[in-house]
């Protein structure tokens, strides 16, 4: 992963109480992003060396070449919000 490509970071949270599972994180800018303009994103988990450091990396998606073969069957569509 290339530094250049992190934005941002999570941090994998549990609220017992709910029986639920959330993330905060951060984002870092400037992200440059004219009015209604979409950034695409990735998320992935972080080998931890230290408890302190984020469960999860958010990197700048790129964009992949006409023809180029997906790795998954992970549908990238972004629902509009």
């Amino acid at each position: 992963m290339a530094d250049n490509d992190k934005i941002g970071a999570l941090w994998e949270k549990s609220d017992q109480a709910r029986d639920n599972t959330y993330f905060t994180g951060t984002i870092e800018g400037p992200l440059n992003l004219a009015e209604g303009e979409k950034l695409r994103i990735v998320c992935f988990s972080n080998k931890k060396t230290k408890d302190t450091q984020p469960d999860y990396n958010i990197l700048k998606s790129k964009p992949r070449e006409v023809g180029q073969a997906r790795k998954s069957d992970f549908s990238d569509d972004i629902p509009n919000f």
